[in-house]
């Protein structure tokens, strides 16, 4: 309300919460502009599906819900399922499918490092939170996200209790217009704004409605209740919307609808044309007034909200001529500096949410905005920032990893560099190798590692970093290491840690584990080396110290690297949707890139 509201001219006062107030779970009530009687404005309403209350009660009973480590391997195990039919594609054609049971095992142990690399830093920032310097919501986020997902998709009981929600819920709104406005002739408008979860909540509904004259309560099946509310609705947006996701990892939930669906003249897609609903027969069941006009809207950065490619091709495939919903009606933007805020940030967006509005609900001829708002586009300079700002903050902890064992070494063997510029310029340059090192080792287990330019690509990072080194090192870094002998060492360490995600065994957690073990193995061989050549009266344990605290900030580096690069890639750039989409049409993956291959037949 408050984004119709921004749009009048002056601004409609911000309304209070209680102007909204429900009264209890399950009823209904209009809310309307703070506008006088005769404005256009005070002849649109407002009301919620309000469905919070079931999965709140589902976790406080802490029975129900799997632990969200666990539920992800099974959605691994998912994934794995819908390669099956890669896999025997391939088989017909006495070709070999690219991936490996093994495969799916190691992208089962990257999502749990994942989740636990959320966990750490969610922990970490506690204090900046309370501060108010800066709070990380990404955790509750997708915590919050897994439940409802998991509660929808797994649990039918509870996602059939929601729906029938919805359905009453829309029911009775054109009730009490009806009863409110009984000289009102033909059906009101309805425009369904959906976020996350509930846009996969409205969505089967809406579809249940479009394949289904009546549907029944999950608890008492002789109540049944009419889906004519669907002759009512105009629009439909949609925010963050995850329904591509439903409809490649649980095909299941969609058998029964997508067998009904089917529009006489599906594919048209003209202003104002009117839908033929058809039932099994092919025969005239009813009429829609016109096609409901779908727009979608997502932030690049959207860990769960994406573009709607396989919703349309789901439409297209049942004959569903319901919606129009073009890819020009599919917008993607960079608007929203961190992904816990680009999920949420839509509410709170004027451009996005002036679009639909204006492009969308008020169309009619007297509505009060006559010009056309423009899709939201991409504010300058947020899609470069925010994919950079994991990254940066990966780097510094690596360098503050290393200068915190600098200064430790150095004030225990009384060794001095001549400044603090130096040592800032030694520890800088170290950083950078190391930070080299540890992009090579981790991402062989985060991309396909049989590709040859993934392997390019490490090797090529590596010589960077050793490049860097040989160059800039300063010269008393190098006679303090022991000449140019210690300086081999220390690239034939990086090297070694480089290597260590191609040698470590195909098994989830072993490349990290490799990668950091191999690290604390050289420190501390360094670390002796050191102390033996040190005067007797020398302090080991701050060296200790020291060398532990850095090596728990060069995992907290390769846990956000891993997270940012696992973000960027899969999420952000649409890999893990683009290949699964491939798989549902039984067709491979490149390895290079991961794009879809040429079908097998």
């Amino acid at each position: 309300m408050r984004r119709f509201g921004a749009r009048n001219e002056p601004p409609l006062p911000v309304l209070p919460l209680g102007f909204f107030n429900i009264g209890g779970v399950g009823e209904v009530w209009f809310s309307r502009l703070d506008v006088p009687t005769d404005d256009e404005l005070s002849h649109i309403g407002f009301a919620e599906v309000y469905w919070a209350d079931v999965p709140r009660e589902v976790v406080k009973q802490g029975d129900t819900l799997e632990e969200i480590k666990t539920w992800a391997e099974t959605v691994a195990g998912r994934a794995r399922a819908l390669y099956e039919g890669v896999e025997r594609a391939a088989e017909s054609h006495g070709k070999r499918a690219c991936l490996t049971p093994e495969s799916f095992s190691i992208a089962a142990g990257v999502i749990d490092e994942i989740v636990e690399a959320v966990y750490v830093i969610e922990n970490l920032l506690t204090v900046t939170a309370k501060t108010g310097v800066f709070k990380f919501d990404l955790g509750t986020l997708l915590r919050d996200y897994f439940g409802d997902a998991q509660l929808v998709t797994e649990f039918r009981y509870y996602r059939s209790t929601i729906v029938f929600r919805f359905h009453n819920v829309i029911r009775e709104i054109l009730a009490r217009f009806r009863s409110a406005y009984p000289k009102f002739e033909g059906n009101p408008e309805i425009h369904i704004v959906a976020h996350s979860e509930g846009t996969v909540i409205a969505f089967i509904a809406m579809l249940q409605a479009l394949s289904a004259d009546a549907v029944e309560c999950p608890d008492d099946r002789n109540t049944k209740i009419s889906t004519d509310w669907i002759k009512s609705v105009r629009g439909f947006m949609t925010i963050g919307s995850p329904i591509d996701k439903h409809l490649l990892m649980w095909p299941k939930l969609w058998l029964d609808l997508k067998l009904k669906l089917k529009s006489k003249d599906f594919e048209t897609q003209a202003a104002d044309a009117q839908v033929v609903m058809l039932d099994s027969a092919s025969n005239e069941r009813w009429v829609l007034p016109q096609q409901i006009k779908w727009r979608n809207y997502y932030d690049l950065g959207d860990p769960i909200g994406f573009q709607l490619d396989t919703t349309r091709k789901f439409l297209r495939e049942n004959q569903c001529g319901a919606f129009q919903f073009t890819a020009r009606d599919d917008f993607g933007f960079s608007r929203y500096w961190l992904p816990s805020k680009a999920h949420s940030g839509y509410w709170n967006d004027d451009a996005v949410f002036g679009h639909f509005i204006e492009n969308v609900v008020l169309t009619y001829p007297d509505a009060p905005f006559r010009a056309k708002a423009p899709p939201p586009d991409n504010k300058r300079f947020v899609g470069v920032v925010s994919t950079a700002i994991p990254y940066v903050v990966a780097f510094l902890l690596h360098m503050g990893a290393l200068f915190l064992l600098f200064r430790a070494v150095m004030a225990s063997l009384d060794l001095q560099i001549d400044t603090y510029p130096r040592v800032t310029s030694s520890v800088f340059v170290l950083s950078v190798l190391l930070m080299c090192a540890t992009i090579a080792g981790r991402i062989p287990r985060l991309v396909y590692s049989n590709d040859v330019r993934w392997r390019q690509l490490c090797l090529g990072v590596y010589l960077f970093g050793a490049l860097f080194y040989v160059l800039f090192i300063p010269a008393s870094f190098v006679t303090l290491m022991g000449g140019l002998f210690g300086s081999l060492i220390v690239l034939l360490c990086a090297a070694i840690l480089s290597l260590s995600g191609w040698v470590a065994p195909p098994q989830p957690y072993m490349g990290r584990r490799f990668l950091v073990g191999g690290g604390t193995l050289v420190l501390t061989v360094a670390i002796i080396y050191r102390l033996i050549q040190a005067p007797s009266s020398a302090a080991i344990w701050p060296v200790v110290l020291a060398a532990l605290l850095s090596l728990y900030m060069w995992r907290l580096g390769v846990i956000l690297f891993d997270l940012a690069f696992f973000w960027h890639r899969y999420i952000r750039n649409s890999v893990a949707l683009d290949t699964m989409r491939a798989w549902r049409e039984a067709r491979d993956t490149e390895p290079r890139g991961m794009k879809p291959r040429v079908p097998l037949d």
